[in-house]
């Protein structure tokens, strides 16, 4: 079963963001999670490349996919076609750095980083961090009180 590069990188994607999330869950005091972009790159290109391997290994020839993972990748080809690009924040990302927030608070946040982020920036951990922040305090459970 062959992969399309646009289907190989959408997997390779969500799989990372799952990878992190449990990394970040093991050191809940980190206050952020960046790698230099040699590595990052080449973490991202070995996940494609075991994803590939896997897939072919594993799945029965005419397996479809699920409808979700086709829509990423239907994203990632039509901003390709157009020589754009996006990225891509989830609630589970908002959850990583704000485990406290509910589905919907986390999408909340989103949105208002989305509206109010630096275009000179764009949205980072600190971004999705202060303004969940704002938006919902976190209580203070430290002063005995």
């Amino acid at each position: 079963m062959s992969q399309q590069p646009n289907e190989l990188r959408a997997l390779a994607c969500e799989a990372l963001s799952a990878f992190w999330n449990v990394i970040t869950q093991a050191y809940p005091g980190t206050a952020t999670g960046d790698l230099s972009i040699d590595r990052t790159l080449a973490l991202g290109t070995a996940s494609e490349a075991a994803i590939s391997e896997w897939i072919a290994n594993n799945v029965p020839l005419g397996t479809e996919r699920i409808a979700t993972q086709e829509a990423i990748a239907d994203i990632h080809a039509l901003l390709e076609e157009r020589r754009q690009i996006a990225v891509i924040w989830s609630v589970e990302d908002v959850q990583a750095v704000r485990e406290d927030l509910t589905d919907d608070q986390a999408w909340d946040v989103l949105k208002r980083c989305d509206r109010k982020h630096d275009c000179n920036l764009g949205i980072t951990w600190d971004t999705i961090e202060i303004v969940a922040d704002d938006l919902f305090p976190v209580q203070d459970k430290g002063d005995g009180q």
